[in-house]
């Protein structure tokens, strides 16, 4: 199973918070589910920072999607071990784990 590790940031320069993510999944679905719950306010995620962010102060439009790394036949535990190393030494998060 391949996992990946991305970074969420904002076209907009002046905007330096990210947000990392992890997912086992296609790395387009896991876009689609972010688009997904950002504005479907019946999602219990609805109301993370990262979403009431986007809503507040950006456009979809200008959410940007970076895959940092991609690990072959990694598992959820290790996966979320390297997202969260990813989480601690930036200090711009928009991630509730910290």
């Amino acid at each position: 199973m391949v996992g990946t590790i991305y970074k969420i940031s904002f076209m907009n320069q002046n905007i330096p918070l990210v947000y990392y993510g992890e997912t086992l999944q296609k790395f387009s679905r896991r876009k689609a589910e972010h688009k997904s719950r950002c504005y479907n306010s019946a999602c219990d995620a609805y109301h993370k920072p990262l979403y009431q962010f986007i809503r507040e102060n950006v456009s979809w439009e200008d959410v940007q999607f970076d895959v940092l790394a991609e690990y072959e036949n990694i598992d959820k535990t290790d996966l979320r071990r390297l997202e969260q190393a990813f989480i601690l030494a930036d200090t711009n998060v928009l991630n509730a784990r910290k």
